[in-house]
């Protein structure tokens, strides 16, 4: 068979299968989702103690992409360890491209990214999904909200980034206080630091006083599979 005719059924099969894909639902999408940037400035606002949103935001959108269950998403210990393998810090980590390239690197191909800004006493969010593979921005939303309410609101938008991702149609998840995210983001810290047993501890506290927090459930279980491994 001539070598074109090799080509041409390569390229037919392989729409084919993406057109079945795209018919069905299944689009086995690989998401990694990235921590927000907080780019508030404190003489601009009148709240405090935002720095948790940074993981907390991620984890609500990660959450909901993980809720559609044809998504692959990157849990975040493996995005730690990917971190740590490749000798990147954190600042390098403020560059696009950098975390693009590291996408590409973990198999990802949407990269989830998001940032916060307070002024006075409302919180505006920007929520973007990337195509590692062209830089394009496939996904694009932004809200403003009070701060009791936002994680609620971010939930909202995290089901619209799920459905433009090819996932079914998703219910929200229970709503859970900004105060149970604020220990949620204490245990988070101990695991991107590699402190498993204290998250361990953190994490169980958590799930006492809510048992049916989601996320404080999946970390425990990537958290117990760590402590297994050592």
């Amino acid at each position: 068979m001539s070598g074109w005719i090799v080509r041409f059924f390569a390229v037919f099969l392989a729409l084919s299968e993406a057109l079945a894909q795209a018919a069905s639902g299944s689009t086995n999408l690989a998401i990694a989702v990235w921590d927000f940037d907080n780019h508030t400035v404190p003489a601009v606002t009148t709240l405090t103690q935002l720095d948790f949103l940074s993981r907390s935001l991620s984890e609500a959108t990660l959450g909901t992409l993980l809720a559609g269950t044809n998504l692959k998403v990157v849990d975040r210990i493996h995005l730690q360890q990917v971190l740590t393998e490749q000798k990147i810090g954190s600042s390098a980590l403020t560059d696009v491209d950098a975390r693009l390239k590291l996408g590409r690197i973990m198999g990802a191909q949407r990269m989830v990214f998001g940032s916060f800004m307070a002024v006075g006493d409302e919180i505006q969010v920007n929520l973007r999904a990337v195509d590692s593979a062209t830089s394009q921005v496939v996904f694009a939303e932004e809200f403003t909200s009070t701060y009791p309410d936002v994680l609620a609101q971010a939930q909202k938008i995290s089901i619209k980034l799920a459905r433009t991702l090819g996932a079914p149609a998703l219910a929200p998840a229970p709503v859970q206080s900004n105060q149970l995210w604020l220990a949620y983001d204490q245990a988070l810290a101990h695991t991107d630091a590699g402190r498993f047993d204290k998250a361990l501890d953190a994490l169980k506290t958590i799930l006492t006083q809510a048992p049916d927090f989601a996320p404080a459930q999946r970390q425990l279980s990537a958290v117990l599979e760590q402590l297994a491994r050592q």
